[in-house]
């Protein structure tokens, strides 16, 4: 457990969970690409329909596309997490059809170049949009983050990548979230 510095008052914590990995020349090849490389590419789900917050989020502007804590939008904020080219490629952003001209907007505010946006042709939650970006992604490691999540402080979250990275290389699975203090039912 790798637990980065203090997030807003809570522990930012990392787990990582060993997957089985074989010992093949074809897999011990494939790994040792990806250590060569070493890009994260950032996947940014975007979907929604913006009813929960009406009327400031609308189906035309749900709220990550909506200054609602700082100056810019949730979405633009959650691209400059990713603004290290040192550590990330360009990002996959995935949205549906109404808000893809909502994310090209945000990316060439933000100057944001090489994005790469999957249209859902149906909203139909988070797994299937992670597994269609991971297909686009192939054996690169992902950082899947919601476009809609406030962090109050980003370079936490981007100190526990840097720490957790090698750990992926190797074949892991990491997780970040705040450090549970009680249960919530949401």
């Amino acid at each position: 457990m790798i637990t980065p510095p203090a997030y807003a008052g809570a522990q930012i914590s990392s787990s990582c969970f060993r997957r089985r990995t074989g010992s093949t020349p074809m897999f011990q090849s494939a790994q040792n690409h990806i250590r060569a490389i070493a890009m994260i590419i950032p996947v940014i789900l975007s979907g929604g329909s913006g009813t929960r917050l009406w009327p400031v989020s609308t189906a035309a502007r749900p709220k990550q596309f909506q200054p609602m804590v700082g100056n810019s939008s949730m979405f633009r904020q959650t691209l400059a997490r990713t603004a290290a080219r040192d550590l990330f490629a360009p990002p996959i952003i995935v949205c549906g059809e109404s808000h893809a001209p909502l994310v090209a907007e945000d990316l060439a505010a933000e100057g944001v170049t090489g994005a790469r946006i999957l249209i859902e042709p149906a909203a139909r939650n988070t797994a299937p949009a992670i597994a269609l970006a991971a297909h686009l992604a192939g054996d690169a490691p992902m950082l899947v983050m919601p476009s809609d999540h406030v962090m109050t402080a980003p370079d936490a979250l981007i100190a526990g990548v840097r720490d957790t990275l090698p750990t992926v290389l190797d074949g892991a699975l990491a997780t970040f979230g705040i450090e549970a203090t009680r249960p919530e039912t949401g």
